[in-house]
């Protein structure tokens, strides 16, 4: 990875974490049920991502967590808590130092706010009920957000002749199976036992009679 290619992702990265941090919704947080989930959540991803396999590319191999964040949080607190995510895997050498932007653009910032994208479109397009919540923006959203994240990191680093990216690309996406799969057990559960942590399930429009 050469040295102008990881200035300017630290560049676009941190241009638009500033941008997350200071127009998210933090004040949804002082409902303590509400704060208690979004820092059980950044825990539990700091997990997630420990547990990765380096094949080259300029990123290791791990599940991002992103899509079950915007869905629950919003893809501005979704990127916060990635951030702090990222801060620790750098601190702890979990993750290169010149890989830090890339991983926040790709497993963070994009896969957020492509799932956030997803689920306005079906919410406009599509019926509103609490199946189409599940298995469309839950599974189907977050595997079409993070296997385009993925898409985006191969044809950037091929653009700009960074990294070799076919290794990656191979296997993230068929990571992406196993993440939607997750993230639409895990949305099943929060919306049956824990609906106040899921920001972008609301009883009025999923829930209201016909």
């Amino acid at each position: 990875m050469t040295a102008d290619f990881s200035i300017a992702a630290t560049l676009i990265y941190l241009c638009a974490l500033g941008w997350c941090l200071a127009s998210a919704p933090w004040r949804s947080l002082a409902a303590s049920t509400r704060q208690h989930g979004w820092m059980g959540l950044t825990v539990g991803l700091m997990l997630a991502w420990t547990l990765h396999a380096s094949v080259g590319g300029g990123m290791d191999l791990h599940l991002a967590g992103a899509s079950l964040a915007a869905l629950m949080f919003g893809a501005r607190l979704a990127v916060g808590s990635l951030a702090v995510v990222l801060a620790v895997m750098g601190l702890t050498g979990h993750i290169a130092p010149e890989a830090l932007a890339l991983e926040g653009i790709f497993y963070a910032l994009l896969p957020a706010l492509l799932t956030i994208a997803i689920q306005r479109l079906v919410e406009a397009r599509l019926p509103r009920n609490v199946f189409v919540y599940i298995f469309v923006n839950g599974f189907g959203g977050t595997l079409a957000a993070n296997a385009l994240a993925a898409l985006a990191f191969a044809g950037t680093v091929s653009v700009f002749d960074a990294a070799p990216a076919g290794d990656y690309l191979a296997y993230r996406l068929l990571l992406c199976w196993g993440e939607a799969t997750l993230t639409g057990m895990l949305v099943a559960i929060f919306v049956a036992y824990r609906p106040q942590w899921m920001t972008t399930f609301r009883d009025e429009i999923y829930l209201a009679r016909r």
